[in-house]
């Protein structure tokens, strides 16, 4: 399944240190989501990461950072989709946020995947359940190619056998990761535990 882990929102102690950490340690794909911050509090952070990494990087706003800094790809959100048409062109990957089947339905050609949330009741926001089923989802799935389709909301290494079962192509993380703004060694094994059964789901 492919892996994703979606940045704390807001600002973390030594957070670029953290992020290329976990690249080190087989991270394939960080979406880096400061709903709030500026433009050029992105681009600080940007420019710490390790040139190495920054195809791995997908940014949910300041696009024109992706295009200066060749990073991997854009992703659009309820805040950023009125930019949708103009972006389509970007070289890199380009997402979405949806949070309902019948929106998934209506996305525009053009894109590589969707976050689909809350799959399971969200780790970080307190009450944000949703209303979809995974039987629902599962019969959905079977038939729909329009891209990818990645499951985000309440995430855990326990419930990825679901987002497997369910027909996911790949799982997002927010929560289990930097839960509690746990320190940096926690972070790690986190991360660790889930992908590692992320490479177990895909053999069975």
């Amino acid at each position: 399944m492919k892996l994703i882990v979606v940045s704390y929102p807001e600002m973390l102690v030594d957070e670029a240190i953290l992020i290329n950490h976990l690249f080190k340690r087989g991270l394939e794909c960080f979406h880096l989501r400061k709903p709030d911050w500026t433009r050029a509090q992105v681009e600080h952070i940007v420019q710490q990461l390790d040139s190495e990494y920054l195809q791995r990087v997908v940014l949910h706003n300041h696009f024109e950072l992706a295009k200066e800094y060749q990073l991997g790809g854009i992703h659009f959100t309820k805040k950023t989709k009125p930019m949708l048409k103009k972006w389509l062109t970007f070289q890199g990957s380009k997402s979405i946020s949806c949070h309902s089947l019948e929106e998934l339905d209506t996305i525009l050609a053009g894109l590589d995947y969707a976050f689909l949330s809350p799959v399971f009741p969200s780790i970080s926001k307190e009450g944000y359940s949703g209303n979809l089923q995974l039987a629902e989802i599962k019969q959905f799935l079977k038939s729909y190619d329009q891209c990818e389709v990645v499951a985000l909301g309440g995430i855990t290494e326990e419930r990825l056998i679901f987002c497997k079962y369910a027909g996911f192509d790949g799982a997002a993380v927010l929560g289990r990761i930097w839960e509690e703004r746990a320190a940096s060694r926690e972070i790690f094994k986190r991360f660790l535990r889930i992908k590692d059964t992320c490479q177990r789901i895909d053999h069975m």
